[in-house]
């Protein structure tokens, strides 16, 4: 898949709207919190910028980085 857009928040776009279509393509009953999940995933794509990150895979508190230099 490539990815078009021109900025991180585009290319986070496309990328939310190829595996929300996946998902709906193979979904055979309700999937109430990976439902829930992408809503907010869109809901929420405004705060993407060049400097924020959404990584996916190996989902563990122990892979994730806080950077306390700024409020937010």
């Amino acid at each position: 898949m490539e990815l078009a857009g021109r900025n991180s928040r585009e290319r986070f776009l496309q990328l939310l709207d190829h595996y929300s279509a996946q998902l709906q393509r193979v979904q055979r009953e309700p999937f109430p919190i990976l439902e829930a999940t992408f809503a907010w995933l869109y809901a929420n794509a405004a705060l993407i910028d060049e400097v924020t990150t959404l990584v996916h895979a190996d989902y563990d508190l122990r892979n994730v980085l806080f950077d306390r230099s700024e409020e937010h």
